[in-house]
């Protein structure tokens, strides 16, 4: 066993080494299986570039993985292990904390308040999650609550552990598990086949929870080979010598301890010092973050526009300017890198698809304005307002009802006509219309669209009344009868068939998009389904309560897709590509509060609590102020992403026409000389 640190500063060259000893570890040992481990997010792009970099062009022994396909593999490769397990996902987690709080409302105090929020659920799920991730369960809180002295916190931990051991006996008795999934792996690791004889290299990770150690350590210990890439800016052991801050550093650090912590002197060491980018970049990178001015007479471009969809638009036109200069340029070669997506992931797409930009956002997109989810929500809406006209029609606009637009266009003019609404629908006939003296019904020029809307209203209502009638009762319904009477609805509008149908032609006019968004979106509604079956099987449920499970169920629901093309324009933020680089990289929304981002609330454990915790032996993640210093980090893994050419834009308004501030990190650049007046995007 033999494990190596590959460190120094960002674009030193480490990655590249990587590469070049899994080429040589091919060559050497032909057969040998090796995992390359990098950051979920990025094992498309790494496959690929580890795919050109090899002299035939591919390889078939290693493997790219992030953690969740390689739990797949390793599961895949003992015989899947796993399938007998019934793993909670993450709607059913927020669904069953939802139950628990209904019943343990009760017996809160601090907490109480908090607890009537519907948002509480997610909140603690976030936040079980994280004990979990640091391995601490009911009984380490019982205890920490032992130990700590501060008898808000005391009586905070104490009602955690409650909420805790409840949420993992309802576990238990509906024969779910909410284990964590990686240390499910690392019990599952010395079973597996591909860890013989296997070389595990890891590239591009800045900071790992406890459990990731484990897993780390399980690795190294079971392969035959090990190296790790970490940026550092000076030698292991003399950092190791000095306990003191390490700066944006710390989180490196903390690897780097953790990793000597447990291997010692198996430890070795190997320093890459090459450099990334023109020399105005490589001077950005050793002294704009010590503080230190540019070395040198060249600058980095600068942009202030008037709002975000200019801002947007002027990258759109340098970046057309760019590959219109050379033959061999690419829009692969750019990277838009963002702080987080939701602030110009819309106004990108919509910019670039304006231009006829090839581009491809990682972001995962909402589908809580699917139509399915727009269906769901009123299905029970027109239960809770009795036929409201306006439910009503958000339902049969969906177009996921048996009546085509037209139809529900020449309904809709009816009933506002006519001013009906609520249980009006349920008459048997409307017998509205625009009459004439003296002739009789059938003769009125206005009969023909009576009898084309009742027979619409006829088609709607067939499928809607036995479902009112339902839903409506005043007997209290199972969560398990709730979700087959639902279905049932969705069978009776042929909703499955309709998806499918839209799939189907958003593939054949290219639209990718729409064709994942139909497909998730049905997947996603059924699993809710299924798993509400399994943990409300005897669990009676309000309309309200549906309701509130519903949205809740549908705000966490989102879609994702692969890259459709090799050569697009990459729309990202800093989190999801920090082990990556580009040629030309565009860092947008250095906006006071945007880049570096507001931290906002503390959560339900405060910073200082957190403090206490630690000295009480329960350590929890950094809590706001640790995360505000490790913006700077950030900051610096941003700036380095460019191999040739960065450019860096902010905002002087918002979309309603709003202030802005620029970042203090302009002001930073400009008075170190790194950039000068920026160019200005007028209105």
């Amino acid at each position: 066993m033999s494990i190596t640190m590959y460190y120094g500063r960002a674009g030193s060259g480490k990655t590249r080494a990587v590469y070049e000893r899994i080429r040589q570890v091919i060559t050497e040992c032909p057969g040998d299986p090796i995992i390359l481990l990098v950051p979920e997010p990025a094992t498309y792009r790494v496959e690929r570039e580890l795919a050109e970099f090899m002299p035939q062009g591919g390889f078939t022994t290693v493997r790219v993985v992030g953690f969740g396909r390689l739990a797949y593999q390793v599961y895949q490769s003992i015989g899947n292990v796993k399938a007998q397990q019934q793993s909670i996902s993450q709607l059913g987690r927020t669904m069953l904390l939802s139950l628990v709080m209904k019943r343990k409302g009760n017996e809160l105090g601090l907490l109480s308040q908090a607890a009537k929020r519907p948002e509480f659920s997610s909140v603690l799920q976030g936040l079980f999650s994280e004990f979990r991730s640091f391995r601490i369960g009911p009984d380490e809180l019982e205890s920490g609550a032992d130990r700590v002295s501060n008898g808000g916190l005391q009586k905070k931990l104490r009602e955690l552990a409650l909420c805790m051991s409840a949420y993992e006996e309802e576990l238990q008795l509906h024969g779910q598990i909410d284990g964590d999934p990686i240390m499910d792996l690392v019990y599952a690791l010395p079973q597996s086949p591909l860890m013989e004889n296997c070389h595990v290299f890891v590239d591009g990770f800045h900071w790992f929870t406890p459990v990731h150690f484990e897993l780390l350590y399980m690795l190294f210990d079971l392969a035959v080979e090990s190296v790790i890439t970490v940026d550092l800016p000076a030698d292991p052991k003399r950092i190791l010598a000095n306990k003191g801050h390490h700066g944006i550093f710390n989180r490196s650090v903390e690897i780097l301890e953790n990793l000597y912590k447990e291997y010692g002197k198996k430890l070795s060491f190997q320093h890459f010092t090459g450099h990334r980018g023109t020399p105005v970049l490589q001077s950005l990178e050793e002294n704009f973050f010590h503080g230190k001015r540019n070395t040198t007479d060249k600058h980095i471009p600068l942009v202030s526009a008037y709002n975000r969809e200019r801002e947007a638009d002027w990258v759109a036109r340098d970046i057309l300017s760019y590959i219109e200069s050379s033959p061999n340029a690419r829009y692969r070669d750019i990277c838009i890198m963002l702080r987080e997506s939701e602030t110009y992931g819309d106004t990108l797409e919509k910019v670039f698809t304006r231009y006829g930009i090839p581009h491809f956002g990682d972001r995962q997109r909402p589908m809580n304005n699917h139509p399915l989810g727009e269906l769901m929500t009123d299905l029970l809406g027109i239960v809770k307002h009795s036929y409201s006209r306006d439910i009503m029609f958000r339902l049969l606009k969906t177009d996921l009802t048996p009546l085509t637009r037209e139809a529900v266009d020449e309904l809709e003019n009816y009933v506002l006509e006519f001013g009906i609404d609520h249980l009006q629908w349920e008459r048997d006939n409307w017998s509205y219309m625009r009459r004439v003296a003296g002739l009789s019904d059938e003769e009125q020029p206005d009969a023909p669209r009576h009898e084309r809307v009742n027979a619409s209203r006829q088609a709607i209502m067939d499928i809607l009344i036995p479902w009112f009638d339902f839903a409506a009762s005043s007997d209290a319904h199972t969560g398990a009868e709730w979700c087959k009477h639902i279905y049932t609805v969705l069978e009776a509008l042929q909703v499955p068939q309709r998806l499918y149908e839209w799939s189907l032609e958003a593939e054949r006019d290219g639209n990718l998009e729409s064709k994942a968004s139909h497909e998730q979106m049905y997947n996603a509604v059924i699993g809710f389904l299924d798993e509400m079956m399994v943990l409300t099987d005897t669990e009676t449920l309000t309309l309200d309560e549906m309701i509130a499970l519903l949205e809740e169920a549908l705000d966490n629901v989102h879609y994702s897709m692969i890259p459709p093309s090799l050569d697009h324009v990459a729309i990202t933020t800093i989190e999801r590509a920090y082990s990556q680089s580009w040629p030309r990289v565009y860092v947008m929304g250095l906006n006071q509060g945007v880049f570096p981002q507001n931290m906002g609330d503390e959560g339900l454990i405060k910073d200082r609590e957190r403090e206490v915790l630690a000295e009480a032996g329960i350590v929890l993640a950094e809590g706001a102020l640790p995360k505000a210093f490790n913006e700077n980090f950030l900051l610096y893994l941003a700036m380095t992403r460019a191999e040739e050419h960065l450019t860096i834009s902010y905002a002087s308004s918002n979309d309603e026409g709003e202030g802005l501030e620029s970042s203090l990190v302009i002001k930073r650049l400009q008075s170190l000389g790194f950039c000068t007046s920026p160019i200005e995007v007028p209105f």
